[in-house]
């Protein structure tokens, strides 16, 4: 999962200055889901990282259906909210 995060945030940071970096909006995510004990989240929990949500999904680490997010895969919540909670940063 490291492997794969490294790459993502090398392809964020290539040609755009964002403020925020690939684990900001996939934590925002996974706290928002483990709160509300649910596996998808609303698209306005992604409003305070500008292009994360466009930029996400294009990179394939979430999907969308209508106005809700998700994680790609079950698994890679798990992750995210596993981290989260033992304060690694992936």
């Amino acid at each position: 999962m490291q492997k794969l995060l490294d790459k993502k945030t090398r392809g964020l940071r290539s040609g755009r200055d964002v403020g925020w970096n690939v684990w900001e909006p996939l934590s925002a995510m996974a706290d928002w889901m483990s709160d509300k004990q649910t596996l998808s989240c609303p698209d306005c929990v992604l409003g305070a990282f500008d292009d994360a949500h466009d930029w996400l999904l294009s990179e394939g680490l979430i999907v969308a259906d209508q106005c809700r997010l998700a994680f790609f895969h079950e698994s890679f919540f798990n992750v995210i909210v596993h981290s989260d909670i033992r304060g690694i940063r992936l």
